[in-house]
């Protein structure tokens, strides 16, 4: 007898499949946004706006630099990032029935400015896979 994925594993695997889709050439992050009936998603990956030369040619002033030229810690390192972040993605790609109480799914804890936008967008809750154990972290709050 098989088992089946529970569904913030399932939604979580696809999301790092959508990562592979990534041109930023320092990291992969995937999103997906997932509609209230689960009817409807959209899929968000990191990487250079649309129409716009991508990061793994070259195009980003941030991925030219060596890890050692970074500032310490990120902070200011993302100035000169052109990238235009997985979550910020879906929540474009989606339609409103998709946001308005969605749930989204990210390979990473979102930053605080994709956090805003998420709320902003009306979805409800996301999830995120912890690094250091492979669980499943959830942040909610009242859109």
């Amino acid at each position: 007898m098989t088992t089946r994925l529970s569904k913030p594993e399932l939604y979580m695997r696809i999301a790092e499949a959508v990562a592979q889709g990534s041109t930023c050439s320092r990291s992969k992050v995937g999103a997906v946004l997932v509609a209230p009936d689960e009817l409807s998603v959209a899929f968000g990956y990191n990487g250079s706006p649309a129409g716009e030369p991508h990061c793994i040619d070259g195009a980003c002033p941030r991925g030219q630099l060596t890890y050692e030229q970074l500032p310490p810690g990120g902070g200011n390192g993302y100035v000169n990032c052109i990238a235009v972040h997985a979550e910020a993605n879906a929540v474009l790609r989606a339609d409103t029935h998709t946001k308005k109480d969605g749930s989204l799914y990210v390979t990473r804890e979102p930053c605080h400015g994709c956090e805003r936008l998420i709320k902003g967008a009306g979805v409800s809750d996301v999830h995120w896979r912890e690094a250091k154990t492979g669980r499943i972290l959830t942040r909610r709050w009242n859109a």
